[in-house]
C-alpha cells in the first residue's frame, strides 16, 4: 500500500481492538475499490481483512472487535 500512502489515495493508522494490533488503512485503493483495510502481523504470518465498499464499513467494524487468536 506504500504507493497508494505517498499519493493520499489511502491514510493508514494503529490499529487495535484491546487483544490484536495492526495497521488500518482506509480510503481508494483502486477506481472500483474504496474502503478499509486492516494488516495484522501473526507469528510468521501477515493477516489482510479488508472490505471492498464503504457500504460495508459499519458491519466490518463490528466485524473486526470480535478477532481473536489462538496462541
Amino acid at each position: 500500500y506504500d504507493s497508494l500512502l505517498k499519493t493520499g489515495q489511502i491514510k493508514s493508522s494503529a490499529f487495535s481492538n484491546g487483544n490484536i494490533t495492526g495497521t488500518r488503512y482506509e480510503g481508494r485503493f483502486n477506481n472500483d475499490i474504496s474502503g478499509v483495510a486492516v494488516v495484522i502481523k501473526m507469528r510468521d504470518r501477515t493477516l489482510t481483512m479488508r472490505t471492498d465498499a464503504d457500504v460495508f464499513k459499519e458491519d466490518f467494524e463490528k466485524l473486526l472487535q470480535t478477532v481473536q487468536f489462538n496462541e
